[in-house]
Formats: C-alpha cells, sequence, structure tokens
C-alpha cells in the first residue's frame, strides 16, 4: 500500500490460454465505504483484519488514463517487435 501511494504507476498482466494481456496506468486510490463494505462482504477473510485495524486495512483502487497490449504466445514474432497499445 505504502508503495502504490508513493509511485502509482503500475503494470497489470494477464494471461490464458496462450494469450498475454498488459495493462499499464495510474492507480488511484476509491475511498468509496459502500465499495470497502462489499469488497469486506465478498471476501470474508478479511474480516479479522477490520476487526482489529478498522476500515483503513481494505484499500481500492483504480487503472486510471489505462492502456493494453496483447501478446499471442502461439506467434513466433522476432525479438524487438514493436508492441501495439490501445486506450481503454
Amino acid at each position: 500500500y505504502k508503495q502504490v501511494k508513493k509511485n502509482p504507476d503500475t503494470e497489470l498482466c494477464y494471461f490464458a490460454n496462450g494469450i498475454q494481456v498488459r495493462v499499464c496506468g495510474c492507480l488511484e486510490e476509491v475511498t468509496d465505504q459502500s465499495l470497502k463494505e462489499k469488497i469486506a462482504e465478498d471476501r470474508p477473510f478479511l474480516k479479522p483484519g477490520i476487526d482489529a485495524n478498522g476500515w483503513g486495512f481494505v484499500g481500492a483502487f483504480k487503472v486510471k488514463n489505462a492502456r493494453a497490449t496483447v501478446l499471442d504466445m502461439s506467434k513466433q514474432e522476432p525479438a524487438g517487435t514493436p508492441k501495439t497499445w490501445i486506450d481503454v
């Protein structure tokens, strides 16, 4: 959490069935209490931490100014092939 607050730039990677999707952007904290309550409801393992530390124990972020690129691992692209980025 402290690292994200200090440097919110992020890159997320998803992989399934030979397809990799990379999303980069800037994380922005979401302080909506109802969202935190929904997160806790859907993830009961967080309850002990919330009980001991309060709602500050739960952090939620959204990705702003996101862009993504897709890599199909089944294709043999030469090393250094430029990535195509799209805004999301």
